[in-house]
Parts: C-alpha cells; sequence; structure tokens
C-alpha cells in the first residue's frame, strides 16, 4: 500500500472519530457568573403605542432581551373586550399576535398583557407590559379609578376583574362579557384607561374560572347600584365593596326520617323559615342554620304522607316557598334526654352567668320550681328570671355572682318537649374566677345622632366573639390575652345585624368599618382609645 493512501486512511479515521465524539457528548451551557434578575424590557411595538388609524391585524412586542410566554389567553386583557380570535408566536425576543379577523372600527384598544411575558433564562415577568391604539382617528383618553376589598374583612383584593357594562346592558354580568375590563394590583387598586364618554355599569369579580363572567356562586362580587358617567373628566375613588352573595332558588337535598321526626336539608344557607300545611296540622320544627336545616316533630302521630309548605328568606331579603312531601314513621317510645347548658358545668364566672339550658326538641313546657339555683352556702338563690330564647332554649337572667360557686339543680322532668319526651335530673356546679391576668378593650363611635350601628369584637380568623349594639362608649371586658379585631357595621334597618344586601335587586350591603390592625391584648391591660369615625 502507498505511504500516501495510509495517511487518508488515518486522517478520516481522526475525522470519523472526532465527529462521533462531538455527537455524543452533552452540550452544557457555561456555569458561573451573576444571575440574571431583570425582567424583559419593551423596545419597541408594532403599531406604535398610542398610534392611530391602525387596521391591520398584525401587534408585534419586541424587547431587550429573549423570552418566553406563559398563559397568554389568560393574562391577556384586550379592553373594550372584542370577540376577535388570536394566535400569538415568540420568535427569540418578539410576541407576535395575530388576529383572524378586523379589529372594531373607530375604537381605542388597550391590551394588557400580565404576567404573561418572562425572559428566556430565569422567568423575571416582565412589569406593566401594556399597548394602545385605535383604529379611528382619535384615542379615548379618560379612565375610572378605585379600589377593590373584601367588605367583612376589610382587605384589599388582588387580581380582582374589574369591568364597565354598558348602562342599558339589561343582562350585564352574567350573561354578556364587558366593554371595559381592568385587574387590581396587589393594594386592590385598579385603572380602566382609555375608557369611551358614556354611561356604565361597574362591577368587580372574583372571577375564579376565568371566564370574564359572573356565573359561579363561590364567586366573590361588587357592584354599585347607579350607573357611573364618564364624561369630560377622570373618575377617581370608586370603591367596590365585594362579598359573596346566594341567590339560588331553594331546593331540598336530603330529607331524612328517624323516630316519628323528619330532617330536610336545603341547597343553601337560610335566614328565617317557616312551616305550614293545608290541612292546619300542628307540626312543631327546629331550624339548625350551620347545617342549612330543619326539623318537624310528629306530635299528631301522622302515619300519611301530606305536603308542606316552607316559606323561606334568605340573608340577601329574598323570599322562596318549597313544598317537599313528608311521610312520617311510625312513633317510638320516646326516651328522656339530658339537657346541655351554656356555659358547660365547671365552668368559671368572674363578674355575670348567663345561663342557658338546651333542649334537643321544642320545649311544650316548663317547671320553674323543678330548676334551682343555690349559692356556696347551700342557700337558694331568688328572683331568678326565666324566659325562651327560642324553640328549645331557655335563658336564666339575674343570676347572683357574689359567691364563689353556683350550683343548679335540675329535676328529672322539669322540662317536657312537643314530643313527650322528659329531661333527666342534672346537677351543674360553676365556681367563680379571677380578674387576674385578663384585660379589657374599648374605645368611642363618633356617628350621627339617631343611626344605629353594632360594634363586634372578632378574633384574628374573623370569627365574632362579642358585639355591643349603640355603645358610643363601647367595652369589652374581662378578655383573654392575644390578638383582637373590631369592626363597626352601619345598622341601617335597625334589626341588629349585619344586612349584605342583594346582587339580584341591586342592593347595597350595609356599611362596614374596621379598624386596619390587629389590637394585641396583654394580660392585665386596659385600652381603652380605640376610635370608630363614621362620616
Amino acid at each position: 500500500m502507498k505511504k500516501s493512501t495510509i495517511y487518508q486512511i488515518r486522517n478520516i479515521a481522526y475525522i470519523f472519530l472526532i465527529f462521533f465524539v462531538s455527537s455524543c457528548a452533552n452540550i452544557v451551557p457555561p456555569t458561573g457568573g451573576e444571575k440574571d434578575e431583570k425582567a424583559p424590557r419593551l423596545i419597541s411595538t408594532f403599531p406604535a403605542h398610542r398610534q392611530t388609524e391602525y387596521r391591520a391585524r398584525i401587534i408585534e412586542l419586541v424587547f431587550d432581551e429573549n423570552i418566553a410566554v406563559q398563559n397568554l389567553q389568560r393574562e391577556l386583557l384586550i379592553s373594550p373586550y372584542t370577540r376577535v380570535s388570536f394566535k400569538n408566536r415568540v420568535q427569540r425576543n418578539r410576541l407576535i399576535l395575530e388576529f383572524d379577523q378586523d379589529l372594531r372600527a373607530n375604537t381605542t384598544y388597550t391590551l394588557n398583557f400580565g404576567k404573561a411575558i418572562k425572559d428566556l433564562t430565569e422567568g423575571n415577568e416582565a412589569q406593566n407590559i401594556s399597548l394602545t391604539f385605535s383604529t379611528g382617528t382619535d384615542i379615548d383618553t379618560l379612565s375610572v379609578k378605585g379600589t377593590a376589598g373584601y367588605i367583612l374583612k376589610g382587605s384589599s383584593a388582588e387580581n380582582i376583574l374589574v369591568s364597565l357594562y354598558d348602562a342599558e346592558d339589561t343582562m350585564q354580568v352574567k350573561k354578556h362579557k364587558p366593554l371595559y375590563i381592568a385587574r387590581t394590583d396587589k393594594a386592590g387598586n385598579y385603572t380602566i384607561n382609555n375608557v369611551r364618554e358614556g354611561t356604565y355599569k361597574i362591577f368587580a369579580i372574583n372571577d375564579r374560572n376565568n371566564n370574564l363572567f359572573y356565573d359561579n356562586v363561590n364567586e366573590e362580587v361588587g357592584f354599585l347600584n347607579e350607573p357611573i358617567t364618564v364624561r369630560g373628566n377622570n373618575l377617581t375613588g370608586i370603591k367596590l365593596d365585594m362579598h359573596h352573595y346566594d341567590e339560588r332558588p331553594y331546593r331540598v337535598l336530603n330529607q331524612r326520617s328517624g323516630n316519628g321526626n323528619i330532617n330536610i336539608e336545603f341547597n343553601r344557607p337560610f335566614d328565617t323559615l317557616q312551616v305550614s300545611n293545608q290541612q292546619n296540622i300542628d307540626i312543631p320544627f327546629t331550624t339548625n342554620r350551620e347545617k342549612n336545616s330543619f326539623t318537624i316533630f310528629n306530635v299528631q302521630n301522622l302515619q300519611d304522607s301530606i305536603q308542606i309548605n316552607v316559606a323561606v328568606q334568605d340573608s340577601s331579603g329574598n323570599n322562596f316557598t318549597v313544598q317537599p312531601k313528608v311521610k312520617f314513621t311510625e312513633l317510638q317510645k320516646r326516651e328522656g334526654y339530658r339537657v346541655q347548658t351554656s356555659p358547660q358545668p365547671n365552668a368559671t364566672y368572674v363578674i355575670a352567668l348567663p345561663l342557658t339550658i338546651i333542649a334537643p326538641e321544642p320545649i311544650q313546657q316548663v317547671n320553674s320550681r323543678g330548676i334551682r339555683i343555690y349559692n356556696q352556702r347551700a342557700q337558694e338563690m331568688q328572683g331568678i328570671e326565666y324566659s325562651q330564647l327560642n324553640k328549645t332554649t331557655l335563658a336564666l337572667r339575674n343570676i347572683q355572682t357574689n359567691t364563689d360557686s353556683i350550683v343548679v339543680v335540675i329535676d328529672s322532668a322539669a322540662i317536657r318537649t312537643v314530643t313527650g319526651r322528659l329531661n333527666s335530673s342534672d346537677t351543674l356546679v360553676y365556681t367563680r374566677g379571677t380578674e387576674a391576668n385578663k384585660g379589657d378593650l374599648g374605645g368611642t363611635v363618633q356617628i350621627a345622632q339617631g343611626q344605629d350601628f353594632i360594634v363586634e369584637l372578632l378574633n384574628p380568623q374573623f370569627e365574632v366573639l362579642q358585639r355591643r349594639y349603640n355603645t358610643r362608649q363601647f367595652k369589652f371586658t374581662n378578655l383573654e390575652p392575644g390578638k383582637y379585631r373590631l369592626r363597626l357595621i352601619v345598622d341601617q334597618n335597625k334589626n341588629k345585624k349585619w344586612d349584605k344586601g342583594s346582587f339580584e335587586k341591586a342592593i347595597l350591603p350595609e356599611r362596614v368599618i374596621l379598624i386596619p390592625q390587629e389590637t394585641e391584648l396583654r394580660a392585665n391591660w386596659d385600652i381603652n382609645d380605640l376610635v370608630f369615625v363614621v362620616d
């Protein structure tokens, strides 16, 4: 073999080896260096920002680095809303949108890209990316600004959809897409820019299913009961108080029978409820609002099916009638029962002992001599007042607490229920506590004369602990050390509860004011400088 031929074979072998090694090696990007923490910066757009008479179907955004796009269909808000669909693609540092139809003539459009655009390497979000242009000769320049928040918590609402609708649109937020849209920031602030002069209805929606409708009973909503007019000047300071409304018709979810009684559960909470029937048969009932249910009792030993009329009112004041058919089972032997009490036995008292006795069924008759209260010297207390708070609850008042212990004796058969059940005997003991390590929390309410109000003491989870009604110098005493919140309700209809209004009837909720920060109460502290100002 010739020498040159041998060299050629060797060269070919070297080339093949180099190709094989390079093709099998992993490509590893360089390591080290500072982490990129800069978000992509928008350097140009097509059309130009605030350009007029733009009628093409292509939108292009150019950034200073390569980008990635996520959830664009969700994040991109086009205002006013358009049904025209689009496709998008990314070419290194360019985002290109292509609409499949022409946009509406003589209209100012604003595209807000939300959190959709990030840099390619570290995922840093591009901030406040928006583009405004007009298909006509002018740019609409008016704006609507305000805040949205959850009314009972006094907290701001982030990423809430705020929408404007034509005031003449009767279907509005439940059936139609909005004309103009924006989303709130972390502080609950919103701005709807480039709004055309006109009259609108405004809504704030926690749009959980991201379809731009208010069509989910789990979505909170805020609204105004009158349209807003945008003309000449920008509108500012429009506050939208959000709450959960469920105003669906009532229907029966479950019906259970047991020992002559029937429990019926509804599909949603109710405020009040009354039961009747065409035969005018006496059918006592009790309600359990925590479980959306009520129980009817077969005091007549009925064994036939009958239809009952249930008149239900919800917390928005809407009235409904439900007419379920029920069939009682045969009454069995009625067992005795043991009463429940609040507070429970062995609890302590300091200043007062508000005692309630609770039966499992509506109370028919009480033998007051069968309930006696004694002090530590075994002397029976006199002047005790008995009153029935509701169908199942008996309240005892004027219990003397200037004693180290209180003993409540309940004789058997002292309380008879509507079905003839009798209580068993019981002895309850309560002992005097100490004010040591407790604290007081109070303040003043500045409000117009004649205006009713409620001051609520809350725990950090916004659960109501105590209430004070129309007390300008309010005070909550003997509190355990801890953190508390305070809330004031302007009780416009003087019914001693907060009314949330009605979305369906466009009735606004009663006004709520919260002291913004939690108040920390320490042992033996007395805080009395909290102030509510109702202007």
